[in-house]
């Protein structure tokens, strides 16, 4: 029986071995997160994900892309895994706030969006979102944005 639960994106890979790298009793009051890298190379890429994880460190807002493992208690005590359509990794980190932590372990996500959508216009549009719903719009607008 496991308490602890790992919230993936389906693109995204934790690095070979990372469970040995969890520290042997996790604190279940905080939740972790992990090191983006993309799998492309290039400076866009590294750039990119340079940002996502001083974004993450800076105002505790790592994407579902960063991967979140949590207590379930703690999950359960916040609410359990919003089900809004998209926005839900940040409603779920601006919930737990500064009880996220990073781990030193690398997960790597897909470029694909970036390489078809251009790494520009792609991290972009990802910012303008993420405005627009602390400004207020619903995830549910906000979702045809993303998927247009």
């Amino acid at each position: 029986k496991c308490d602890w639960v790992l919230i993936l994106h389906a693109d995204s890979r934790l690095s070979q071995g990372w469970a040995e790298l969890i520290p042997t009793a996790p604190d279940s009051e905080r939740a972790y997160y992990f090191q983006l890298q993309f799998d492309a190379v290039g400076i866009a890429a590294w750039w990119v994900a340079k940002w996502a994880n001083l974004r993450s460190k800076i105002f505790a807002l790592p994407y579902g892309d960063q991967g979140i493992l949590i207590h379930k208690s703690l999950l359960i005590s916040v609410g359990g895994y919003p089900t809004a359509p998209l926005m839900e990794d940040v409603i779920l980190a601006r919930t737990l706030g500064r009880r996220l932590t990073a781990l030193p372990i690398t997960i790597t996500t897909s470029a694909e969006k970036y390489i078809a959508q251009g790494w520009l216009r792609r991290g972009f549009l990802n910012v303008a979102l993420l405005l627009q719903f602390l400004l207020g719009k619903t995830p549910e607008a906000l979702y045809k944005k993303y998927y247009s």
